[in-house]
């Protein structure tokens, strides 16, 4: 376990990672801004997934692609997928 802030490690991280869970509070901008950092710094590996949960608005995913998806409730939730 890490203990800092998401943004800061993100953008100083320079692994790969094979699974990233993002569940940011909901209503706030952290998983738009999360996406954006993990695909500009290259952060998921080639045959990766990012599982995201948010409630109403679904953040851009460009870079990305839906491996699967559903819904509970008011919790709308996706596996994405690396395009290669």
């Amino acid at each position: 376990i890490i203990k800092i802030d998401t943004l800061l490690y993100l953008n100083k991280c320079n692994l790969q990672f094979d699974v990233i869970f993002l569940d940011p509070p909901y209503g706030s901008d952290l998983l738009q801004k999360s996406l954006d950092i993990i695909k500009s710094n290259n952060l998921l590996a080639d045959n990766g997934y990012i599982y995201i949960e948010y409630d109403n608005i679904m953040p851009e995913i460009s870079g990305f692609t839906i491996y699967r998806e559903s819904k509970a409730s008011n919790v709308n939730y996706k596996l994405l997928h690396k395009l290669r």
